[in-house]
């Protein structure tokens, strides 16, 4: 990556170039006693970096909050944003644009709670409180845990409490829901 950043500037064209840098993913290493990524969830599996360079020019003309919550899907309405197209549907699965004009908020759909999903197990998280706290349901192993997140991406385990139990399970259901409604499964 970086011999690639560094043809571009080399080239002269770093600087009308829009650059992403991001992973699909995180893996345990050894955190909590696990490895991998695909059959469970906890912030180490679902937090990933995401940098974007803009042109000095596009930085002169777009803001972004980057104390949002972001996620991947963001990032396609985010690349059409900045080379001024504007989404033509608007629904939270097809994602947000993360940056808006200058001295405005960005034009999207923040939720309260977002569906988080493993790669192949049945195992379910609800991302709460601006990404703050992490709801994970595991029906693999019929456990169940939350975290908490800081601000600068540390995070703590936390105890389920009843009342976060069925907040997030009723979240999960709810948003699955929505998802096989969207995709006529319903």
């Amino acid at each position: 990556f970086g011999n690639f950043i560094q043809y571009l500037k080399q080239s002269g064209m770093y600087e009308n170039s829009i650059v992403v840098l991001t992973s699909d993913h995180g893996d345990f290493l050894g955190e909590r006693g696990q490895w991998g990524h695909a059959y469970s969830l906890a912030p180490e599996v679902v937090r990933v970096p995401l940098v974007v360079h803009l042109p000095e020019w596009m930085r002169k003309q777009t803001t972004a909050d980057p104390n949002e919550v972001a996620f991947t899907t963001d990032i396609t309405p985010s690349l059409y944003f900045l080379l001024g197209q504007k989404p033509v549907t608007r629904n939270g699965i097809y994602g947000r644009p993360l940056f808006a004009v200058a001295g405005e908020k960005a034009v999207g759909d923040l939720h309260n709670s977002y569906l988080l999903a493993s790669s192949y197990a049945p195992v379910y998280g609800l991302l709460m409180s601006n990404g703050h706290l992490l709801y994970v349901a595991d029906a693999v192993n019929y456990t169940d845990s939350a975290y908490e997140i800081g601000s600068d991406g540390s995070n703590s385990q936390i105890t389920v409490t009843p009342e976060l139990r069925k907040r997030g399970q009723q979240g999960i259901r709810d948003q699955v829901n929505e998802v096989a409604h969207f995709y006529r499964l319903r």
